[in-house]
């Protein structure tokens, strides 16, 4: 999950205008989701965050990545 959070200050960094992620998995809390507290820091720069919306449950139709910040649609 560092990985992760390290692609994404990476990419902060070098002053990507959009981030397009297609990672996800289960829902979990905003503060122990890496997919959610980094897509925050980059949203906080001004950077539009894009990630596929996940489909793994609980139950048909439920969402992961459903952090208000991150912009999400299914393929």
């Amino acid at each position: 999950m560092s990985d992760i959070l390290a692609g994404i200050d990476r990419a902060i960094s070098v002053g990507v205008d959009i981030l397009s992620m297609s990672l996800g998995g289960s829902s979990a809390p905003y503060y122990h989701d890496t997919i959610t507290i980094g897509a925050f820091s980059a949203v906080v720069k001004e950077i539009l965050v894009s990630c596929s919306v996940g489909n793994n449950g609980p139950c048909r139709a439920s969402l992961a990545n459903v952090a208000p910040w991150i912009m999400t649609g299914s393929g």
